[in-house]
């Protein structure tokens, strides 16, 4: 075969392809298409609508309405309530109905409707457009045969629709379902500044640090009842279970506020946004938590886990880091025990830690222990009073740590002194402040040269058998 027909050939196939692809492959996905929209009912997108009427489970009917445009549209509940409505729910139903699709039609339906549950007992969807009247939808029976519902557009007096009995069954919800059951509405990145009390005594008022250059996070302090870097880690986490803290049901109409613990709540939470001031006050009675948001006169029920996840410490605010070290540039570690007056130093080669005490071999996995325990260290408490170090057992420390680069330079220290039942003290070259440490870190740092000795160094190798040694006979004692 000559080089022309070869190619006259390979043209020919592409287009050959080309032509499969556009009109088989491509026509059949447009017919697919043409049929999903013809089976479609609601001939209108989401962003359309602007209210809704829909059946209650167990009776009743709801209404929602639609302010706002674009990222800013809210819906909320008209009646039987006046409550702000759950956006994700609402996004779901306004998704499945204008995705609802017919799965069958009965052309020349007879007049009594009764049969397909389309009579007296039928229920009703109402939904605004730009339109000034309603598109009305009737939920009737279901069908024998298959997982399927009767329904019927108003106007349509002689048409009935099957549609899935799953798609119809979210076109009747829960009251409780549709309501914003966020207790406090928030985003964590709005917050200027968080106040907790506890039982009317201020625990602590925090404050975001806007931050001073475009890349950077920003931070939070505490500024009462004293001022003091904030943890704002810990301050975020709090504020995130607060964002995330769900109601499990409603008490519209309450009796007497004490009857939920809000007379004198447990805890009263003040949470400032960008947009305004949100206050919270919290409860809980034989287990059950209540919360009252802006004074308002609903009660939400609740677990009493919200209560549970708010920090009631000071502490809990305050910035609480002992040490913080990049651990890949450790290169060496120093143990010294100023009471004992002995020092150890170790060096990271080729991945492992060795001595530099040629008679003293290390385990370099109880080395890398040591690191592991100070390179991002937190505080379990603060030394707030003027100490005595002797008292604390830093004057001298039962042990110093020297975290090294391999150009010598010290990236961080930490000195520890006698334990307590749980804590004992510490001080730490990041800082000029006194902390209390679990005293879990004497398992990783060695707090003496015994526990060092007990827990570092490798155990003496055996002593090979002499060969020339004297044997002796059989049948007696060496």
């Amino acid at each position: 075969m000559s080089f022309r027909a070869t190619i006259v050939l390979g043209v020919i196939a592409a287009g050959l392809g080309l032509y499969v692809y556009l009109v088989e492959v491509q026509g059949e996905r447009s017919r697919q298409q043409a049929e999903t929209e013809a089976k479609r009912l609601l001939s209108f997108e989401p962003e359309q609508i602007t209210a809704l009427e829909l059946p209650l489970e167990g009776g009743g009917s709801a209404k929602l309405v639609a302010t706002g445009q674009g990222d800013s549209r809210s819906w909320s509940l008209e009646t039987p309530v006046v409550f702000p409505a759950d956006p994700r729910v609402v996004s779901n139903l306004l998704s499945t109905l204008t995705r609802l699709e017919s799965e069958t039609v009965i052309e020349d339906a007879p007049a009594d409707l009764a049969p397909f549950g389309l009579g007296e007992g039928r229920r009703t969807v109402r939904i605004w457009t730009a339109d000034e009247e309603p598109t009305v939808l009737y939920l009737g029976g279901k069908v024998a045969v298959g997982y399927q519902l009767y329904l019927a557009r108003e106007g349509e007096s002689r048409r009935i629709y099957t549609v899935l009995r799953g798609q119809a069954a979210a076109l009747e919800p829960r009251l409780r379902d549709l309501r914003d059951k966020r207790l406090v509405r928030f985003a964590v990145d709005d917050v200027k500044s968080l106040q907790v009390r506890e039982y009317g005594s201020l625990v602590a008022t925090v404050e975001r640090i806007e931050p001073q250059a475009e890349a950077e996070d920003g931070g939070w302090r505490v500024i009462e009842p004293s001022e003091d870097r904030g943890d704002a880690e810990r301050i975020r986490r709090a504020l995130w279970d607060l964002a995330l803290a769900r109601a499990t049901g409603f008490i519209d109409q309450p009796g007497a506020l004490a009857e939920y613990g809000l007379d004198a709540p447990e805890l009263e939470l003040s949470i400032e946004t960008a947009s305004g001031t949100h206050k919270l006050q919290i409860s809980r009675v034989q287990d059950k938590g209540f919360a009252r948001v802006d004074d308002g006169e609903v009660i939400y029920q609740m677990s009493d886990r919200v209560l549970m996840n708010v920090p009631r410490s000071l502490f809990a605010y305050r910035y609480k880091q002992v040490l913080k070290l990049d651990a890949d540039s450790v290169r060496r570690i120093e143990l010294d025990f100023p009471r004992e007056q002995a020092s150890y130093a170790f060096v990271r080669e080729h991945g492992s830690w060795v001595s530099e005490d040629a008679e003293a071999p290390v385990k370099s996995l109880s080395v890398e222990d040591v690191l592991y325990a100070i390179e991002d260290l937190t505080a379990t408490g603060i030394e707030e009073s003027a100490p005595d170090l002797a008292a604390l057992g830093l004057d001298p420390p039962r042990v110093r740590v020297r975290a090294l680069s391999a150009a010598g330079t010290e990236l961080g220290g930490l000195e520890l002194g006698d334990p307590r039942e749980e804590d004992l003290a510490a001080r730490s070259s990041a800082n000029d402040r006194l902390w209390r440490v679990s005293n879990n870190i004497g398992i990783d740092v060695p707090l003496s040269v015994e526990a060092f000795e007990r827990n570092f160094l490798e155990p003496p190798a055996e002593t090979a058998a002499d060969p020339n040694a004297d044997t002796p006979p059989p049948g007696t004692m060496p």
